[in-house]
């Protein structure tokens, strides 16, 4: 993560235009701070300052386009898809530097976050789904590798479990007994 106090940005823009940083002089329109952000998530994350000219100098945002530009910052970062959002982290600011208003929105990758966690729904289709690979994998041993084993004979009620009816009630049982499960014996 960058340093985004005033030294921090100050520094940013001594060592001049990057990859990853990028000046513009006027705010600019939400569409293109929208193609900078996506460009940063794409690389290695970055940030872009308003009110700085491609040589370093500081020309400064007016009163005005300083409001306006925090105001599409929080848009860009409102409006980012829910399931992209999860693993996104924006900060945004503005600092009177030289008295002149320099804003700045910087857009990084977080590190992995298990996305569908945070939908219960989301997280037990997935999970079912799973479920269901692991099941049927299970089943066609049973049926056609080992028929005539003890591992054949404990893995035939299985079988019964890939048709669809048989597969959402053993997820809601398996849901059921974990969620059971987890809360009287919790992970340390």
């Amino acid at each position: 993560m960058l340093d985004l106090s005033e030294e921090g940005i100050k520094a940013l823009i001594s060592r001049g235009e990057g990859s990853n940083v990028e000046f513009k002089t006027t705010l600019v329109s939400s569409k293109v701070l929208n193609s900078f952000v996506n460009a940063f998530l794409n690389s290695e994350g970055g940030i872009i300052l308003l009110g700085v000219g491609d040589s370093g100098e500081i020309v400064g945002l007016s009163d005005q386009e300083n409001r306006a530009a925090l105001s599409r910052f929080h848009k860009v970062a409102r409006d980012m898809p829910r399931a992209m959002r999860d693993g996104v982290s924006f900060r945004y600011g503005s600092h009177t530097i030289n008295g002149k208003h320099v804003a700045f929105l910087e857009a990084s990758q977080r590190p992995f976050v298990r996305a569908i966690g945070r939908n219960p729904i989301t997280a037990f289709l997935v999970e079912s789904g799973l479920i269901l690979i692991a099941l049927s994998s299970l089943s066609y041993l049973a049926r056609f590798i080992y028929p005539d084993t003890a591992l054949g004979t404990l893995l035939r009620p299985l079988r019964y479990l890939t048709s669809l009816p048989g597969l959402l009630l053993f997820c809601v049982a398996l849901e059921s007994f974990l969620a059971l499960f987890l809360t009287e014996h919790p992970l340390k």
